[in-house]
């Protein structure tokens, strides 16, 4: 087993999703759509493990260089995102957990027609947060 940035030991299974990851990284590159959807995979494997940096990067990677394909609306993308406001959230985060749902919203916005209830989930999700914790910018 090798160690995760916290200094524990990752379980094998994990260990192997990380070298499938890295062999994509340095077969397809690291902005690779396949390459971005396996770290995703991976993020949450690696904050149950105890590596939540490692997952935020993988998660931040993904939500960002996604948008490159398909108007980042890719469901892969969409997923990255919910991970990483699920994240954020969990480590008192507010602020980028409030941006990354405007973005989630955003992209419902743009993939869903009106009366759709994921985009009524989004929006609804986004006025909890705003109103949960009142002291995160309006336009942050």
């Amino acid at each position: 087993m090798e160690c995760d940035s916290t200094g524990g030991a990752l379980p094998s299974d994990l260990l192997s999703m990380l070298s499938t990851l890295q062999s994509y990284e340095c077969m397809l590159g690291p902005y690779n759509l396949q390459t971005l959807a396996l770290g995703v995979q991976i993020a949450p494997a690696l904050h149950a493990a105890g590596d939540k940096r490692s997952a935020r990067l993988l998660l931040e990677r993904a939500a960002k260089n996604l948008l490159r394909f398909q108007d980042g609306l890719l469901p892969v993308r969409l997923r990255a995102l919910e991970l990483l406001r699920d994240q954020l959230l969990g480590d008192g985060e507010f602020e980028p957990a409030v941006a990354v749902q405007r973005e989630l919203v955003n992209c419902r916005d743009r993939s869903c027609v009106d009366g759709d209830p994921l985009l009524a989930n989004e929006r609804t999700q986004l006025a909890s947060l705003l109103m949960n914790y009142p002291n995160v910018k309006e336009n942050a």
